[in-house]
């Protein structure tokens, strides 16, 4: 085993890692603070919307277990979007936005974003931990 006393400039300094290593832990927990909290935040929105719909449809027996239990959370938003018109928003635009794709699309994203940060914690302790003997 051979040790180089001079590094060429393609190296990475051996220095670099662990404030790497930091940084990229402290944003996988951010990330996964963040991705947690819009999960609860979906799924309780969902729940209330459930509610909301038993209301305005004026459900009762089985239908109320349908709603409660059968339907989608993206189709509750889906419903949630023709009862709720916002008229202002009505008047500037013709189409609806589609309220279930947009969130399921933030979801999936942001839980992504945490393997992603995870992956980039994982290679960056194990670059420090291959980086020690060159610094001590």
């Amino acid at each position: 085993m051979t040790t180089r006393s001079e590094m060429t400039d393609n190296d990475v300094s051996p220095y670099y890692w662990i404030p790497a290593s930091i940084a990229a832990c402290f944003m996988f927990v951010y990330t996964l603070v963040h991705a947690a909290m819009l999960t609860d935040g979906f799924l309780t929105t969902c729940k209330q919307y459930r509610t909301e719909i038993i209301k305005y449809v004026r459900a009762s027996g089985n239908m109320v277990k349908a709603i409660q239990g059968r339907i989608s959370c993206a189709a509750v938003y889906d419903f949630m979007d023709y009862l709720h018109e916002d008229i202002s928003y009505e008047r500037r635009r013709e189409d609806k936005i589609n309220t279930a794709a947009t969130l399921v699309i933030a979801l999936i994203t942001s839980w992504i974003c945490v393997v992603l940060w995870i992956a980039v914690a994982i290679i960056n302790i194990r670059q420090s931990r291959a980086s020690r003997k060159v610094r001590l």
